[in-house]
């Protein structure tokens, strides 16, 4: 049964910084819902959401982005809590 869940778990991450240090290859600015948009699947019963930063950005994302995008709300978890 192991096998058979992890075949089907897909994880995408995705970093983005807000103040990057000089040598920042990624993305910059705040989490938007164009951009979840962009590379998040479609809602689905067989998805899960989960974020994982500041709370004020998993609270955001995790209720008003995901609302916009049509994700029920248990289907988006806070997974941690980054602090500096």
């Amino acid at each position: 049964m192991r096998d058979a869940f992890i075949s089907r778990v897909v994880v995408v991450t995705y970093g983005l910084c807000l103040q990057p240090p000089a040598d920042w290859t990624g993305s910059t600015g705040y989490v938007q819902k164009e951009l979840l948009k962009s590379f998040l699947p479609a809602p689905s019963k067989d998805n899960l959401i989960m974020v994982c930063g500041p709370p004020p950005m998993m609270n955001h994302i995790s209720g008003t982005v995901a609302i916009s995008l049509r994700w029920c709300l248990h289907q988006c978890w806070c997974c941690c809590r980054l602090t500096r």
